[in-house]
């Protein structure tokens, strides 16, 4: 079985981002291939499982250039609080993502698809991947973003 899991976050740097490597960790023991979407910076050192294939979202780019998003409004690194975020950003995330979501289906070919925190990206991965069976993870910090919002 083929999982492509996904955070709008960094994949290592935050108690959900922990929660999805040591998934993967685990899973890969059990022998099943995947794959990681995930936010970051150029920068970074993604620190994953091998032979876990990486499919980036850079943030402070030409694409994108605002820190990443957070769930909690005080990150461990620089991030965006969302719901500072204004129609551009908003719209210019989602076109990313949306682009991102579609490779990384189109390549990977996921059975099945973990989304980590149920908010916007997790919504497009339901929109772009209607096939594909998709289960998400809520850490709770996604509710709090949620009732900050109309």
């Amino acid at each position: 079985m083929r999982i492509l899991s996904v955070t709008a976050q960094k994949p290592d740097s935050t108690g959900s981002g922990v929660y999805l490597t040591e998934v993967v960790r685990e899973l890969g023991r059990e022998g099943y291939v995947q794959a990681v979407l995930a936010g970051v910076y150029r920068e970074d050192e993604v620190r994953l499982p091998g032979g876990v294939d990486f499919f980036p979202v850079y943030f402070r780019s030409e694409e994108l250039p605002f820190a990443i998003p957070g769930m909690s409004d005080k990150m461990p690194y620089e991030s965006t609080v969302y719901s500072t975020m204004d129609d551009r950003m908003v719209r210019v995330y989602m076109e990313v993502f949306r682009r991102k979501i579609k490779e990384a289906v189109e390549s990977f070919h996921p059975d099945l698809i973990l989304c980590h925190h149920l908010y916007l990206v997790t919504a497009l991965v339901r929109d772009c991947a209607r096939e594909i069976p998709v289960y998400g993870f809520c850490h709770n910090t996604d509710l709090r973003q949620m009732k900050k919002h109309d």
